[in-house]
């Protein structure tokens, strides 16, 4: 006899934590559908259900149906067990793998129990576990990878990774966390406009900030009027420029804390800046 299981999507692997002592950020959380959770909670109900009304002792019929059914059990417990890893429950992953070993020589009233324990550790271990919530508006922020279009994605890789994970922080409503991964992802493509001009490294500590750069592309664009797409190159130092204060540093420098609506058009005017840019620039080696 087949049981039927309701969790297909938790045979899906999906990697563990690769935590350790180093930072956690928001490329490191976890992904877990609700529905996900519920069905592994009903998996667990119905192989516990179907085990104790099977007395393999007493019927001829039962007896047959418990022997066909003892071999799924070990390859379903295995995936419980990796349910549980993931989600960071160590007790119920060492019952469901104690499950996985002895499954094949244990009683129908053995496998049930076995299965009630693991149930037991579930809800008793669950009620610490914390599942975040982002509301359906913001989904299509999180974990997108082309935010501000394909051609900047493609054009600069470095400032893209930047923008997607502005994406995230303003799905979880890190909303100055936001503003500074912007702020990022525009320093990438400050430096890249640096380079276009050809201009020398800078060496000088003074001239590897936003200011020293500013003041050498603007002195550039000035005394040379002949550069190919000059008229691009200045729009590009003019927002760049005029981003310096009231976004860059006023965000890095702890002068301005966001809430949803103000990092929002920060996002937009950036995103504008960033399709623009793209269309004749890429990010530098």
């Amino acid at each position: 006899m087949q049981i039927e299981l309701n969790s297909d999507r938790a045979t899906e692997w999906i990697p563990p934590w690769t935590g350790g002592v180093r930072l956690i950020t928001l490329w490191d959380m976890k992904e877990y559908l609700a529905p996900r959770l519920v069905e592994l909670m009903d998996d667990i109900t119905n192989y516990q259900v179907w085990f104790v009304y099977r007395d393999e002792e007493k019927d001829e019929d039962d007896r047959k149906a418990v022997a066909e059914a003892r071999p799924e059990v070990a390859p379903w417990a295995k995936k419980i067990a990796s349910e549980a890893e993931f989600l960071g429950l160590p007790s119920m992953r060492r019952q469901a793998l104690r499950i996985a070993k002895s499954a094949d020589k244990w009683s129908s009233k053995e496998i049930h129990d076995a299965i009630r324990e693991l149930r037991t550790r579930f809800d008793e271990e669950t009620e610490a576990l914390k599942l975040f919530y982002i509301p359906i508006e913001k989904i299509s922020f999180y974990n997108k990878t082309d935010l501000f279009g394909e051609t900047f994605k493609a054009s600069f890789p470095t400032a893209n990774a930047e923008v997607i994970e502005a994406g995230n922080c303003f799905a979880f409503d890190r909303f100055t966390a936001c503003a500074f991964h912007l702020m990022r992802s525009l320093e990438v493509v400050l430096k890249s406009l640096f380079s276009a001009l050809t201009l020398p490294p800078l060496t000088a500590a003074g001239e590897k900030n936003w200011n020293g750069i500013l003041r050498q592309i603007k002195d550039k664009l000035e005394q040379d009027k002949a550069i190919p797409n000059h008229d691009f190159y200045d729009g590009a130092y003019a927002f760049l420029a005029a981003a310096k204060n009231p976004m860059r540093n006023a965000t890095m420098h702890v002068d301005a804390v966001y809430d949803e609506d103000s990092v929002r058009r920060v996002f937009d005017t950036v995103g504008a800046f960033m399709r623009h840019i793209a269309t004749k620039l890429k990010e530098s080696p």
